[in-house]
């Protein structure tokens, strides 16, 4: 428990912020705003799969390093692995930036609070400039950092 609070508060409130749009109260008279606030929504999540992939693919190296007490090739690869994550994020998220009512309209008509959102949410790249450096911390017993 000591472990795995401090990270499933990390992830609710990552996915709190993902989704709090949703549940505005103040859109119940207008129910098509929940249509394309949550076809943005949902775009913007692709940018998650850049973040999960790169973290899955570099956890056993961290702990390989770690363990061996290589922490010269712990640091160099989590350099790699911040850049594997922020650059592609970087680029995939300007071009929702860019495309993103042709994106939204191939779904359905898209409303202009829909692009807005995808426009306004920075969040996911924020979140990418420190690439999976939280799992590293987990590994080193220092999982309180990443409240």
């Amino acid at each position: 428990m000591i472990t795995s609070l401090p990270i499933a508060f990390v992830d609710g409130f990552f996915l709190l912020l993902t989704y709090v749009d949703i549940l505005n109260p103040a859109d119940v008279r207008r129910p098509g705003r929940h249509r394309g606030v949550l076809r943005a929504t949902k775009t913007l999540a692709m940018l998650n799969f850049i973040y999960f992939a790169v973290s899955a693919a570099s956890a056993h190296r961290f702990a390989q390093y770690y363990v061996a007490g290589e922490h010269d090739k712990l640091a160099s690869f989590l350099k790699d692995a911040v850049r594997w994550t922020f650059w592609p994020s970087l680029v995939f998220g300007l071009a929702l930036l860019a495309l993103g009512e042709p994106i939204l309209s191939l779904f359905a008509p898209a409303s202009p609070t829909a692009i807005a959102d995808v426009r306004a949410d920075r969040r996911l790249i924020a979140r990418a400039s420190v690439g999976p450096a939280e799992r590293l911390l987990s590994m080193q017993d220092q999982q309180m950092a990443t409240r």
